[in-house]
């Protein structure tokens, strides 16, 4: 599993307000936050990895 958008479904980007998936494409996944929600989408991708929630 790659920690980088390759894709983005319509929903997801209405959801984060992403207007233009360009913007976000290639991206480290946990690089949109920044402090504490930072730290949770690092654990979150992690847990994902592991097979976990």
């Amino acid at each position: 599993m790659s920690r980088t958008h390759a894709r983005m479904r319509e929903g997801g980007m209405q959801v984060m307000e992403v207007d233009d998936f360009g913007v976000v494409e290639g991206r480290c996944w946990p690089d949109l936050w920044r402090g504490e929600e930072h730290t949770k989408s690092v654990a979150a991708v992690e847990e994902a990895l592991r097979g976990g929630k």
